[in-house]
């Protein structure tokens, strides 16, 4: 239900041509990120209150929400802790749903039928996107393992890490392509090993993100093309220079 809306919304915003130019209106991504979050959110509740009607008209939504006494077989602390839990990881996962519909509306090509990352001069936009690709690659194995509290202490203290990581690896121009990826391994690397000290105060927490370190791989692989790509273009590299 997100993605069809952000592709008519994008449609609708980059309708007719820039102006002083005949090429069409590039589409406004951060709008398109913040309507995907908002719309991922309102669908989640949507389907919530869906499920509470549908369990209301059944005659079991006491039992299933565990307000029945405890019983034979039967834990109501159980089914109502669970049943809260997945009404937060709900909300979670289609916040993040929406980051990601955001991201595919405002680089789909309408023309070629393809999703096709531009970098743009500005480097401010490439730590955007090497963020944005941070926050969608680690939640992915967070979703899939079933979400939680626990398991959001190590995505927070990455996100944060990677935010300063980004900063220090687009301040130069890599040598090669090689490097560039080499360089971004080893900052996805880091990122880990940093979030893992700022969780220290926490105990045993400040060990979980060593199970997702392998994040930090994929995530430098897919970055070190795109920050090869970035200093590859002629106003980066004069400025550069």
């Amino acid at each position: 239900m997100v993605l069809p809306a952000l592709f008519i919304l994008r449609s609708l915003l980059v309708r007719g041509k820039a102006k002083g130019s005949e090429s069409p209106r590039s589409a406004p991504r951060a709008q398109l990120i913040v309507f995907g979050i908002l719309l991922g959110i309102a669908v989640s509740i949507a389907w919530w209150r869906l499920f509470e009607h549908l369990t209301l008209a059944s005659g079991y939504q006491d039992f299933i929400f565990g307000r029945k006494p405890y019983g034979s077989n039967y834990y109501p602390g159980t089914l109502s802790s669970r049943i809260e839990f997945a009404r937060g990881f709900i909300v979670s996962a289609t916040a993040y749903f929406g980051i990601l519909g955001g991201e595919l509306a405002a680089h789909w090509s309408p023309e070629q039928r393809v999703y096709i990352w531009r970098p743009g001069g500005n480097r401010s936009k490439l730590i955007l996107d090497l963020w944005l690709l941070w926050v969608v690659l680690y939640s992915i194995p967070i979703m899939v393992r079933g979400g939680g509290y626990i398991l959001a202490a190590p995505q927070l203290a990455t996100v944060l890490a990677c935010i300063l990581l980004c900063f220090a690896l687009t301040r130069r121009a890599p040598a090669s392509r090689k490097s560039a990826i080499r360089d971004s391994i080893v900052a996805g690397v880091f990122i880990t090993l940093l979030a893992c000290v700022l969780l220290l105060p926490g105990g045993f927490l400040a060990f979980l993100p060593l199970a997702f370190v392998w994040v930090g791989f994929v995530w430098g692989w897919i970055s070190g093309g795109l920050l090869w790509r970035f200093f590859q273009l002629p106003a980066v590299t004069a400025s550069a220079k």
